[in-house]
């Protein structure tokens, strides 16, 4: 049986952030398995900045040409060349990401290729509602691709409602590292965590003044940060109070960020938006209950037959985050119940065997 060519442009999987670790799932799996009608390609879109988000618009600008400058030739090269007539690229939007889409897309048509957008975003819904400039670059985008992959029910929705019918819904995947189900451990009274990006759109400064006056509270916090936003962090600690209360601890394996996460009384993230965060999903699988937004996917993923597997607050709202975490400190029974509800979720919905079966599908018909 011949395999068919499928050319997946996204990050390199050794790079940090969700989509890299979304990539490395994906390509390992079509690496390790033998795939019978699937021959995967990688053609890597790797930045050379992180926290590009931070930068003025003129740097990000300069930096996105410097970055992708020779991507339209070696695109023009896999499909034309190795006679790839499917290709896969990863996207979150934004004025930058919808440049490349379009050439993305004209490449495609050029060489008589099937072109595939995958948002990684959550920022779908919001966008569609303001039919501005934006809105309407992204919408040509999507009239012209072949096919378009959301993440979450509301951004496929939306899409539809516009009259789009090439749009599918497809979710990420449980990382296999977390396929080891560990038992639950003690868990570590009044201790909070956080992880991701150490930046204002994750929510940081509510969560550091929701617990401010918290004097038997400890906080962890886990992931990257820029040295513009440390300046900001240290003041706010530093005015609430918490210097003893908060430690920040930078990058870590996953495997740290998992054994925190089995033994922390609560995982927090205050988040303003989101595609389809990983890292809920891993403090779902690691049985760690839940404090966040429903942003992008996020009350998606959490929603169970028996209600919603976590606690969700609106973004930017610090004093319903102090409430809820008050109350999930002092009712541990209730938490501890809703946190075994995502645990169950995520093993059952999120495998990465039900994922690729999906993405395949969008592949193949």
């Amino acid at each position: 049986m011949k395999k068919t060519k499928v050319l997946l442009c996204a990050p390199s999987p050794s790079n940090k952030g969700g989509i890299c670790i979304w990539s490395k799932e994906i390509l390992d799996h079509f690496t390790s398995s033998d795939s019978e009608d699937i021959e995967l390609i990688h053609l890597p879109l790797d930045r050379s900045k992180s926290l590009t988000h931070l930068m003025s618009k003129r740097k990000r600008f300069w930096t996105a040409i410097k970055d992708y400058s020779r991507f339209p030739y070696k695109l023009w090269y896999n499909l034309s060349q190795k006679g790839i007539k499917i290709a896969h690229i990863t996207s979150v939007g934004g004025w930058m990401g919808s440049i490349r889409d379009l050439i993305f897309i004209f490449i495609c048509k050029l060489c008589k290729a099937k072109s595939i957008i995958h948002y990684h975003c959550g920022t779908i819904p919001k966008l569609a509602t303001q039919n501005n400039f934006a809105w309407k670059l992204q919408a040509f985008i999507i009239k012209h691709s072949s096919k378009v992959i959301v993440l979450d029910e509301n951004s496929k929705s939306t899409l539809e409602h516009k009259g789009y019918k090439n749009i599918y819904k497809v979710p990420n995947p449980l990382p296999k590292a977390l396929y080891n189900n560990v038992p639950e451990t003690a868990r570590r009274k009044n201790t909070l965590l956080f992880v991701g990006h150490v930046v204002p759109q994750k929510g940081i400064f509510e969560l550091l003044d929701a617990i401010k006056g918290m004097n038997d509270l400890h906080l962890n916090v886990f992931g990257p940060h820029d040295t513009k936003v440390d300046e900001w962090i240290k003041k706010k600690v530093d005015e609430n109070g918490l210097t003893e209360n908060v430690k920040f601890h930078g990058i870590h394996p996953s495997e740290v960020i998992y054994k925190n996460m089995r033994k922390s009384a609560l995982f927090v993230l205050p988040t303003y938006t989101e595609g389809f965060p990983l890292v809920i999903m891993e403090a779902m699988a690691c049985g760690c209950p839940i404090i966040t937004t429903p942003v992008g996917a996020i009350k998606e993923m959490l929603e169970t037959k028996n209600g919603i597997a976590g606690y969700l607050i609106p973004p930017k709202n610090t004093e319903t985050l102090r409430e809820q975490i008050l109350y999930c400190l002092h009712n541990p029974d209730d938490t501890n119940s809703k946190a075994l509800m995502a645990k169950e979720k995520v093993y059952t919905t999120y495998t990465l065997e039900r994922v690729i079966k999906v993405l395949k599908a969008v592949w193949l018909n």
